[in-house]
C-alpha cells in the first residue's frame, strides 16, 4: 500500500555523513486507555533532540532504529565491485547506534579501538559495517509487560506514536505492519500512517488498527499483545508493542 504524509518545512541540522531519513520513535498511547503511556522498543528518553554545544550528530541519532544492515548507508562507489550493499532485517526490531555502541564498547575484540576513535571513524569503520548486534526487543518487551507500560488500543481504533525527526525525510511516508502473535516476525498487511511535523520536528504518527485485529502475544504479565513495526523508505522507524482491548 502506498502511503502519503504531508511534510512541513523545518530547519534541521545538516548531515555530515551519508545518512538520511532518521527519526526517533518515542512514547506511545492508544485509544483504548490514554492513561497508559507505552513506548517504542529501544526508545531512550535521555537522547538529546536538539543540536547544541557539545552535542554530536551521533548523539542526536542514538536511539533512531534502523531495519537495514549496515544501519548507516555506505557511500556510493564508482566501482560496482567495491560497492557495499545493505540487507533488510526482516524480523526483529532492528538496531541503532546506541545498541552498537553498547556492543563495541564492551566486546573484547573491538573495545580498545572503538573507545579511542572519534565519531567519524566509528561511522566508517563500524556503523557502515554489517550489524553485529540487534536491539534486544524480547527483553525490553518483557520489562514493559512486567511494568504494565504497553499502550492499549481497540480494534478499529488507533495507536498514536510520538516521533521526532532528525532530518526532513524522517517524516515518512511510513509503512506499518502488525504481528498478531507478538513474535516480531509475522508482519501483516501494510497500514497507512499519517503525521505532520511541527517547527521542532515533532509529530504524532497515527496508525489505524484494523476492525478485525486480534492479539495473542504475551510479554510477562501483559496478555493480548501485538507487535507493530513501522518504517520509512530507507528502513528507519521502530517497533511498538500494544494491547488490543477486548
Amino acid at each position: 500500500m502506498q502511503l502519503s504524509i504531508k511534510v512541513a518545512a523545518v530547519a534541521l541540522l545538516a548531515f555530515t555523513t551519508q545518512v538520511s531519513a532518521h527519526a526517533a520513535f518515542m512514547t506511545v498511547t492508544g485509544d483504548g486507555d490514554s492513561k497508559i503511556i507505552g513506548s517504542a522498543i529501544g526508545y531512550n528518553a535521555s537522547t538529546p533532540r536538539k543540536a547544541g554545544d557539545g552535542i554530536t550528530q551521533a548523539q542526536l541519532e542514538a536511539d533512531s532504529t534502523c531495519f537495514f544492515s549496515p544501519i548507516v548507508r555506505p557511500p556510493k562507489s564508482d566501482d560496482p565491485k567495491k560497492q557495499r550493499s545493505r540487507t533488510a532485517l526482516a524480523s526483529g526490531c532492528g538496531s541503532s547506534l546506541q545498541t552498537l555502541n553498547n556492543f563495541y564498547r564492551k566486546h573484547p575484540a573491538f573495545k580498545d579501538q572503538f573507545n579511542k576513535i572519534n565519531d567519524d571513524q566509528k561511522n566508517t569503520t563500524y556503523y557502515q559495517a554489517v550489524v553485529r548486534d540487534n536491539i534486544n526487543w524480547k527483553f525490553i518487551a518483557r520489562e514493559m509487560g512486567k511494568s504494565g507500560k504497553i499502550a492499549v488500543a481497540t480494534a478499529n481504533g488507533h495507536i498514536d506514536i510520538n516521533v521526532h525527526m532528525v532530518d526532513p525525510d524522517g517524516a515518512g511516508p511510513y509503512s506499518c505492519g502488525i504481528d498478531a502473535v507478538g513474535t516480531a516476525s509475522l508482519w501483516g498487511d501494510s497500514i497507512t500512517a499519517t503525521g505532520t511535523p511541527d517547527a521542532d520536528g515533532n509529530f504524532v504518527l497515527t496508525v489505524p488498527i484494523p476492525a478485525t485485529q486480534k492479539c495473542s502475544g504475551k510479554y510477562d504479565k501483559t496478555t493480548n499483545v501485538c507487535m507493530m513495526r513501522c518504517q520509512n523508505k530507507l528502513g528507519y522507524g521502530g517497533c511498538i508493542p500494544f494491547v488490543v482491548k477486548s
